[in-house]
């Protein structure tokens, strides 16, 4: 009973969110055209380190250098675009809670389409709140686990009951 009231636990104790792609300039799927020599990639947690690749529609990959110009962007700088066609997007980040955040997406580079559109929300507000530093969420989860176990407590003896009184029936 114990292994299941310390997995309850465990299941029981909050979640918080981790770290993923908010927004990127130029846009996921989007197509974009003008002077393109870097792309923005916005976060909602900061980031430890950072790694992009841009794959040009040839398959060479672009020469460039990664930025972080806030804790929670990466920015990857290199000479404007020339050649038209899809572009892949690769990145990998670590996240400030070690988490890896990782994936990858696809623009259109065509001379005469509009150029990529401006983020207009600062960095911060993709970033999730941490959670409360008070007692507040230490109790909750207390009274959470207190719950768990008591539950638990009631349910084995009762699941024991029933197996029980199925083997008595056939």
């Amino acid at each position: 009973m114990s292994s299941v009231a310390v997995l309850l636990l465990a299941l029981a104790s909050p979640a918080w969110a981790h770290g993923e792609i908010a927004a990127v300039s130029p846009g996921f799927g989007s197509e974009v055209g003008g002077e393109v020599a870097d792309l923005d990639l916005y976060f909602t947690t900061g980031l430890t380190s950072v790694e992009v690749s841009l794959e040009a529609p040839d398959g060479s990959l672009v020469d460039g250098t990664i930025e972080q110009p806030e804790p929670s962007v990466a920015r990857f700088v290199f000479d404007p675009l020339t050649q038209e066609g899809q572009y892949l997007v690769r990145y990998e980040m670590i996240d400030s809670d070690n988490d890896v955040i990782d994936g990858a997406f696809a623009f259109t580079y065509t001379v005469t389409a509009p150029p990529p559109a401006d983020i207009a929300s600062p960095a911060s507000s993709f970033l999730i709140e941490e959670p409360p530093e008070d007692g507040a969420s230490t109790a909750l989860l207390a009274i959470v686990g207190v719950l768990t176990l008591v539950i638990v407590g009631l349910a084995v003896p009762l699941a024991e009951k029933l197996r029980r009184a199925r083997e008595l029936e056939s």
